[in-house]
């Protein structure tokens, strides 16, 4: 509601009526009040009525705009503290897990004692009790205290030494499946350039497999007697050539040397790109499995 009058002096002022929804009205002047003849300080102290409410509409708004943004660096260490929170997370699930399988075969007294430890920690985690927040530091202090740090401690070797074990297998997979892709490449590349010396390996991978199953001692390694018998017959220049071609490849495409046959793949397609791209080479030799 606005309410406008003349004064003497001519200059025409305009009020506001604001309801605050209490049945309060508060009087805001306008820009023009100050030159009808209004106080300057009536003005300053009313004003802020008007602002306070803004303030107090806008409070998350503004209490957001204060949060600071965390940068690219930041957000890089936050993933990997996540990480490795996982990893180790991961770890003590593992060595309980452990240590349980012990425990049920070697004392089963301690066992249950164990179990019921394990139940009372996850109640208290679930009720927020003080202590319990962080579940895997409750369930680790615990049962450390409740088994004895001789247990704690096998288990923990036994996780170590079976994580070694299958890191260890997966690095014999990855040289295997590396072998393949340099023999892959060795065929295609006699296949196109030496038409007889391909024949020539390809009988010589041949008579490796049906030794290898007929078991003999000299072939029990199909791997090493594939590569001791091609280096035979084609010389050391193209099997050096054929690795440093799988090198190079490897290098630039770590993480798709892991896949598998999709690897291999794009292996035969950059080779066919070094030796003639318009060339279809014919089918070569495919490993046994």
């Amino acid at each position: 509601m606005e309410n406008s009058k003349d004064r003497d002096d001519g200059l025409s002022t305009s009020t506001s009526i604001h309801d605050d929804g209490g049945g309060r009205n508060h009087y805001a002047p306008r820009l023009s009040d100050t030159k009808a003849g209004f106080p300057e300080n009536q003005v300053q102290t009313r004003m802020p009525l008007y602002e306070n409410n803004i303030r107090s509409n806008d409070q998350h708004w503004k209490r957001s705009l204060k949060r600071p943004c965390p940068s690219n660096e930041n957000r890089v260490v936050i993933v990997e503290d996540e990480a490795t929170r996982k990893r180790q997370k991961q770890r003590v699930w593992m060595i309980v897990r452990s240590l349980m399988r012990y425990l049920e075969t070697k004392d089963y007294g301690l066992y249950k004692t164990a179990r019921t430890i394990l139940g009372d920690c996850a109640k208290r985690h679930v009720l927020k009790d003080k202590g319990y927040t962080n579940l895997i530091d409750s369930v680790q202090s615990e049962l450390k205290r409740a088994v004895g740090t001789r247990y704690w401690e096998r288990a923990e070797r036994h996780v170590s030494n079976r994580r070694v074990t299958i890191k260890a297998i997966e690095e014999t997979k990855l040289r295997k499946h590396r072998f393949w892709m340099i023999v892959r490449v060795l065929m295609r590349y006699l296949e196109k350039k030496d038409t007889e010396l391909h024949k020539k390996a390809r009988t010589s991978l041949e008579e490796c497999e049906k030794r290898h199953v007929m078991k003999e001692q000299r072939f029990a390694n199909l791997v090493d007697s594939v590569q001791r018998e091609l280096t035979q017959v084609v010389g050391m220049s193209y099997w050096k050539r054929a690795e440093s071609h799988v090198a190079k490849h490897v290098i630039r495409n770590a993480t798709t040397v892991k896949e598998g046959p999709s690897a291999a793949s794009r292996i035969e397609q950059h080779d066919q790109q070094l030796t003639d791209p318009s060339a279809e080479l014919k089918s070569s030799f495919d490993p046994p499995r």
